[in-house]
């Protein structure tokens, strides 16, 4: 929740790269997660779908 929070920060602020840093870092950690086996494939998955949209709707650089 924290990345998402900060990305949410940056990108009210403008700061998209920044916004699109802290969402790649939510999404490593996500991986993480599911490699260690401590999300199931089916909340990786909701998840990861979830990330993928809050990108595209992040202005263009």
């Amino acid at each position: 929740m924290k990345r998402l929070r900060e990305a949410a920060e940056k990108q009210a602020a403008g700061e998209v790269d920044k916004a699109r840093e802290k969402l790649a870092e939510f999404g490593e950690r996500v991986a993480n997660l599911r490699k260690e086996n401590k999300i199931s494939d089916a909340g990786y998955q909701t998840l990861a779908a979830g990330l993928a949209q809050l990108v595209q709707v992040l202005p263009s650089r």
